[in-house]
């Protein structure tokens, strides 16, 4: 903000020296509506941590997990292979504060594929994925 400074003159004949106050309520005005302007637009979604390849091995849990930012309210949602997941006995889905996350329990060759996070709220939509494989228990012959 900027105050320009201006000698001036009395009606009783001193001279002060005054700031020019329009001006500064014009640039804090401006100021605190460009700042409304940004805080109150929606910020689409956007992954500040991807999902990666993971592997796993039969029988064992893994963890797929995210990180999203964005406006809410956001709506945050799970696919595997194309085909939305939900929270049951094989899945275990946490959305807590930025962190998304999917756990495969008892994983099965079957659990392996292509999982996608998809954040979306009234700005738009984003969407991160990862490949889970799954390795076979070793038989070993003797």
């Amino acid at each position: 903000m900027q105050f320009r400074s201006r000698k001036v003159r009395q009606s009783n004949g001193r001279c002060c020296w005054k700031k020019s106050v329009l001006r500064a309520q014009l640039s804090a005005f401006r100021l605190m509506n460009w700042t409304y302007f940004l805080t109150d637009r929606a910020v689409p979604p956007s992954f500040t941590k991807s999902l990666k390849k993971v592997d796993g091995s039969v029988g064992s849990n893994v963890t797929l997990e995210c990180r999203v930012a964005g406006s809410q309210p956001m709506i945050v949602s799970w696919y595997k292979d194309d085909k939305e997941i939900h929270s049951d006995g094989k899945y275990k889905i946490d959305v807590s504060e930025s962190t998304a996350s999917v756990t495969v329990t008892g994983l099965e060759q079957t659990d392996g594929g292509v999982y996608k996070c998809r954040a979306s709220n009234d700005a738009g939509e984003k969407e991160t994925s990862g490949t889970l494989s799954v390795r076979g228990q070793r038989c070993y012959v003797t």
